[in-house]
């Protein structure tokens, strides 16, 4: 399993229509403020959970990576 957080910086009109900036593919981690903290957490948070990560798909994952090399 192989996944990239990217940063996206978007601008708001006065009407409330995005503007694409730019996409950044090493996102910065870095807090300045403890909301920035709180953004960041949970976007490492939300990303970890959407990999469904448990025991059971790791044993999984391991065992079809040994599979596989068993093959070779």
């Amino acid at each position: 399993m192989c996944f990239e957080v990217l940063g996206i910086d978007i601008f708001l009109d006065d009407n409330i229509k995005p503007w694409l900036i730019e996409v950044n593919s090493l996102a910065s981690f870095a807090t300045d403020s403890p909301l920035d903290k709180k953004i960041k957490y949970d976007v490492i948070y939300e990303t970890l959970a959407m990999l469904n990560l448990n025991q059971k798909r790791k044993r999984k994952a391991k065992k079809d990576k040994a599979d596989q090399f068993n093959r070779r």
